[in-house]
């Protein structure tokens, strides 16, 4: 039992670096969209951020979408 326990903390632990990872990412690259300035972020872009928030807060469909989009 405490085996199946430390499993699922080591892979919720894994997704959380995942997902602020990703954020980071995203970040910096509306930052560079918005140095740039050559087009306004894409509708997607706000979709993503939207539904990083969503996987953050404890929605795992929101979270497998982002990783589809992604991917």
């Amino acid at each position: 039992m405490t085996a199946k326990v430390t499993v699922w903390i080591n892979q919720v632990g894994s997704l959380v670096v995942t997902v602020w990872a990703v954020i980071t990412l995203i970040i910096t690259n509306n930052a560079k969209k918005r140095r740039s300035a050559r087009r306004a972020a894409a509708p997607t872009d706000n979709l993503l951020t939207i539904n990083m928030i969503n996987a953050i807060k404890g929605n795992p469909m929101a979270l497998v979408a982002v990783a589809k989009k992604i991917n």
